[in-house]
């Protein structure tokens, strides 16, 4: 396996006449894999304080060291036990420090710990730093950023009370995320926090290399006029030269390395050799058994036969006489002199021994204590005498060592073999022991039953095994079919669910990669899924996507972007062949053909008209026949309306503008009747400058808002009505009573609809009336939804094909072109401009479930 390495990156941003101090960080990673840090975790630290830090280095560093060392001589298995226990300890160090010192003295602590333990990422913090980190695709802010979630973000104090060293007990909240290889974190303070939006959170993070990470950060700081900041950037790689030290770095010498195979090695082929050993001969234990029986039957019988008195002899006057001699059959030389005529031919000469000599083998002496077997020997005398053999201590030693490491490993010999034996040594003979031969048939067998049963057992498994995925594949499929069955929407989501839920278990059962045809199975399965699921939520894809535009300009973000309608009889037909971007960062317009092309600037800041000079271009819009900017002069001048004159820009200037509230708002322009509407320079509500008196001072549009917090809207649209929508989504609609006020009618929101929205950027207003649709860009989900205008009903959500290559992951901007005979989409996302036909909507589910197909999407460059 691969470890993951990190690589973190430092900075810290200074303009005060005190350099922060470098113990605001600290960062243990793994330097050894045999290391704390590799064993429990890499930890990085970082601590603020509303004080001045570079005077209180002293309880900076105790806290850092007392953080670190309760975490690493925790012996807890859990990093959020063993976290929690150093911030605790810590905690109580920095307020005893703090009790003796004077009230001016005394410092409070927030930090944000990290520890980082292969792939998975445990947080701890406590306010007020801020981290983010994008993993999984997904960026998330911990603690959740309220810049993110509101338009107006006023920064609130910070509650010293719950930050370290302020009171005996302090509680961190934790959090756990997953990592991926080249996934990103931050570590920031709360100043910088506090002017870092979301899409500049996103283009950090994506830039994967900390160093151009930290370059960005301080960028910002320059940007943003932010002070004393400081932070840390981190990325997650994978490193197989570290895998390959940690293997081979593992033992100190390549000694230890051999010792240690050896070890291995030598443990197996005992195991083995005691497992052959109980298979030929059998438990040691049982044979140890038999042999203390037998030799407590010897001893016992021996014990008896001495105890017994000896048999009583009659007397007799007359010698005893001799015994008759046992008949022996021919002579040793005889048979000696038959052998050699039968093998020579001829008689040979061979010596013998006057005597034959009685030998005695006491080799397998059984008892050694009391010799037991005796030798009756003839004497000349005429009587018999019992001879007994001394005791040989060399042969009972040769005996029991070869008991022991010998005669253990063979087959148990007969009883009757071992007893003593008597020969006439003669020519021919040999002495030698014979032992029985080696059992290789037996052995041969067993190995032979033994791979039989070990292959039918293995084919037996298998064959379950394939059985039981068969079964699940099976009802894997009729829970998909039962899908097509359902009578409503409601119940094919429901059954959806159910569906996915058994994939994802044969998926990870491994069933699906046994066979060739159970991978397609799987991928048919997965492919109706999505094709149902499409149907359910209403998913429409983009087809013959077309690149109209591309920035010029590295990282840019076209904002807006206005198609002209069709040219009904205006003398300047021209310029209703182009498509108008407008990036609203740089403050750029530009224009660009239809059919694409490359964007040329037609405003810029800084341009000169008439005796005004463009400082920054707000939102630009369509009046009548030509395209037309809301701009702020220079010097923070009033705005200006600025509109064409031929090829050139004129301008009016707006009364009222000097007190408009612009701050972080969403400045809208829209043109209707004439008359041009302004939106976010106002709190709540909509300026109106009439077609004829432009110059003139604006009007309130609005008059009755139904007490709806509508401060927070996001964009605009008119057709007679004035629609605004919320970040969540939602559609106000305010319309204008025949000799009445103009306010609020109703609301328009999406509940049923898979995802649910998140966040939405753009609103686009389709037709006249009753008639037409909603189109809203959501960029969170990367989709556009269309909603019906007259009932508010959902009709479908538009995103890219699955196998589509292109990823929108910026969605900034929306058009629709309303000339052509079926409407085409105009997006940005980012830098780029697309553009598609309008999708067909989806039918109902039960008309269209079984013919849905997936098209491919096509990218067209000009």
């Amino acid at each position: 396996m691969v470890r993951m390495r990190t690589r973190s990156v430092q900075f810290s941003v200074s303009q005060g006449e005190n350099p922060l101090p470098n113990d605001t960080l600290l960062i243990c990673e793994a330097e050894d894999p045999l290391s704390m840090e590799a064993r429990k975790g890499e930890l990085f630290i970082i601590v603020e304080s509303q004080q001045e830090l570079a005077r209180h280095r002293q309880p900076l560093q105790l806290v850092l060291r007392t953080v670190r060392k309760f975490f690493y001589e925790s012996a807890s298995f859990s990093v959020q036990s063993a976290l929690r226990r150093a911030i605790i300890a810590a905690n109580q160090a920095l307020y005893e420090y703090n009790m003796t010192q004077d009230q001016t003295k005394r410092v409070a602590f927030g930090m944000t710990c990290v520890v980082v333990k292969t792939q998975d990422v445990y947080v701890a913090q406590i306010n007020p730093s801020q981290m983010y980190i994008l993993g999984d695709g997904q960026l998330r802010a911990i603690p959740s950023s309220v810049l993110w979630r509101t338009i107006h973000y006023t920064p609130t104090p910070v509650n010293v009370s719950s930050m370290m060293g302020s009171t005996l007990s302090v509680e961190p909240e934790f959090f756990r995320a997953m990592w991926t290889p080249g996934e990103t974190l931050m570590i920031v303070t709360s100043n910088l926090a506090s002017v870092l939006d979301r899409d500049t959170v996103g283009q950090i993070l994506r830039l994967v290399n900390p160093a151009k990470m930290i370059q960005a950060l301080r960028d910002v700081c320059h940007t943003k006029g932010v002070g004393d900041a400081y932070g840390l950037a981190m990325v997650l790689d994978a490193n197989v030269a570290d895998e390959e030290r940690a293997v081979s770095g593992g033992f100190s010498s390549i000694t230890q390395q051999l010792v240690l195979a050896g070890d291995t090695t030598g443990l197996w082929f005992a195991r083995t050799i005691k497992w052959l050993r109980g298979l030929l001969l059998g438990n040691d234990d049982s044979r140890f058994e038999s042999s203390a029986k037998r030799w407590r039957s010897i001893t016992r019988d021996e014990q008896q036969r001495m105890t017994r008195p000896p048999p009583d002899v009659p007397y007799v006057v007359d010698p005893m006489p001799n015994p008759v001699p046992l008949d022996l059959g021919e002579s040793i030389e005889s048979q000696a002199e038959a052998l050699a005529v039968a093998k020579y031919g001829k008689r040979r000469g061979i010596p013998v021994p006057e005597k034959p000599l009685r030998v005695i083998d006491a080799v397998d002496v059984e008892v050694p204590s009391t010799p037991v077997d005796t030798d009756f020997a003839r004497r000349n005398a005429g009587f018999r005498v019992q001879v007994t053999e001394p005791i040989r201590y060399g042969a009972f030693f040769s005996t029991l060592f070869q008991g022991l490491f010998v005669l253990r490993w063979l087959p148990k010999r007969n009883s009757d073999s071992r007893r003593m034996q008597s020969a006439t040594r003669g020519e021919g003979l040999s002495y030698r022991k014979q032992r029985p031969p080696f059992p290789w048939a037996m052995l041969s067998l067993m190995i032979a039953l033994v791979s039989i049963l070990f292959f039918y057992g293995k084919n037996v498994a298998t064959e379950h095994r394939l059985q039981r995925g068969e079964n699940s594949i099976l009802n894997a499929e009729q829970s998909i079919q039962a899908i097509y069955d359902s009578a409503n929407e409601t119940e094919a989501t429901q059954r959806i669910e159910v569906s996915r839920s058994l994939l994802d278990n044969l998926q990870q059962s491994g069933i699906i990669t046994a066979t060739t045809e159970n991978q397609q199975r799987f991928l048919a399965m997965v492919t109706k899924i999505e094709k149902a699921q499409s149907v359910v939520q209403r998913r429409s894809y983009l087809d013959n996507l077309t690149v109209v535009a591309q920035h010029p300009i590295k990282n840019g973000v076209f904002s807006t972007i206005v198609i002209p309608p069709p040219s009904d009889g205006y003398a300047n037909v021209d310029s209703f062949n182009y498509v108008y971007l407008l990036d609203s960062k740089a403050g750029v317009v530009y224009q660009t053909p239809r059919d694409g092309g490359s964007p040329v600037p037609m405003l810029r800041p800084n341009d000169q008209i008439g005796e005004v000079t463009v400082d920054k271009v707000f939102d630009i819009a369509w009046r009548i026949d030509g395209v037309v900017a809301l701009a702020q002069s220079s010097n923070n001048g009033p705005a200006v309306y600025l509109f064409r004159n031929g090829n050139d820009w004129n301008y009016s200037i707006l009364a009222g503008s000097l007190e408009w509230q612009i701050g972080e708002r969403h400045v809208r322009m829209q043109s209707y009747g004439g008359n041009l509407y302004v939106w976010g320079v106002t709190p709540a509500n909509i300026l109106r400058f009439l077609s004829t008196q432009i110059a003139d001072f604006p009007t309130p549009w609005i008059q009755n808002d139904g007490g709806l917090g509508i401060d927070t809207a996001v964009d605009m649209g008119i057709d007679g009505r004035v629609y605004l929508l919320m970040p969540d989504g939602t559609i106000h609609v305010f319309q204008a009573v025949p000799d009445g006020e103009r306010g609020f009618e109703k609301s328009i929101t999406l509940k049923n609809i898979t995802p649910s929205i998140q966040s939405v950027a753009r609103l686009i207003v389709t037709g006249d009336g009753e008639s037409g649709s909603f189109f809203i860009l959501d960029s969170y989900a990367s989709r556009i939804i269309q909603i019906e205008k007259r009932t508010g009903r959902f009709i479908q959500q538009i995103i890219l094909p699955p196998d589509s290559p292109i990823t929108l992951d910026n969605l900034t901007a929306l058009a629709i072109d309303e000339s052509q005979v079926r409407p085409e989409l105009y997006f940005a996302n980012g830098g780029v401009v697309y553009k598609a036909p309008l999708p067909e909507p989806p039918l109902p589910f039960n008309q269209r479930v079984d013919n849905v197909v997936l098209p491919t999407t096509t990218v067209q460059t000009p």
